[in-house]
């Protein structure tokens, strides 16, 4: 099944929203400076999606798309950053966050890049899992 361009960005608007709520519950309690921190910091930059994202454009697909896959690699690299520094689960879940990140990012160029092959939703499958499992690496619940 083909996807149109605007439904696909449409999609991943509202899976940016769906992976910030799902990793971001209450606080339940959180051992270590370092893991309280770089979850906190996660958990800014997973919320800070949703009010960055770009709406899509007809007029101008590629813009919105090119801008929201900076978006993505941006925020990927940053939860890969902050995973690192909490280490354990939180790392290893943080990499699975931000790789799912840089797959979208990466259809999002082709598509502001002009490409009109199929989009490759495949790293997109583990998204919202992903981030529930990440929330749970930082203890967050809800």
């Amino acid at each position: 099944m083909r996807m149109s361009a605007p439904r696909l960005i449409g999609t991943l608007a509202l899976g940016g929203a769906l992976l910030a709520s799902a990793a971001c519950g209450p606080l339940d309690s959180i051992t270590g400076g370092n893991k309280k921190t770089a979850c906190n910091n996660i958990k800014a930059d997973l919320t800070a999606i949703k009010s960055k994202v770009s709406q899509p454009d007809a007029s101008n697909l590629r813009s919105s798309s090119a801008a929201n896959a900076r978006l993505y690699r941006e925020t990927a690299s940053k939860i890969r950053s902050e995973g690192a520094k909490a280490g354990g689960d939180v790392k290893s879940s943080s990499d699975k966050v931000a790789s799912d990140l840089e797959s979208l990012a990466t259809v999002l160029g082709n598509i502001g890049s002009g490409s009109t092959s199929t989009p490759n939703m495949s790293g997109s499958r583990n998204f919202i899992q992903d981030a529930a499992d990440l929330g749970r690496a930082c203890g967050y619940t809800g």
